[in-house]
């Protein structure tokens, strides 16, 4: 798990596994996403089950920022940094 960026290193070991393989990445963001909400004015909500798993609430504003966050930013700063390697990403 990354907390922070897109280390050189991930990237170079990706490029290596596409070589010989089709490969899915999956990544988080969700402190990104707090961030930008409480910089838009609109603060997360969390709720936590009987379990103890805590959950983002996520109402539509809520769902629009995580989709900007996800599918614009992070996806895009990993793409870029993938295609400066020469990935197909």
């Amino acid at each position: 798990l990354l907390k922070e960026g897109f280390p050189d290193s991930l990237a170079s070991e990706i490029k290596e596994l596409t070589e010989e393989n089709e490969v899915i990445l999956v990544h988080g963001g969700g402190d990104i996403v707090t961030e930008i909400s409480e910089k838009l004015g609109h603060p997360p909500r969390f709720v936590t089950s009987p379990r103890g798993f805590r959950s983002r609430y996520t109402d539509e504003e809520t769902s629009k920022i995580f989709t900007m966050v996800m599918a614009g930013k992070i996806n895009k700063d990993i793409v870029s940094v993938l295609q400066g390697l020469g990935v197909k990403a």
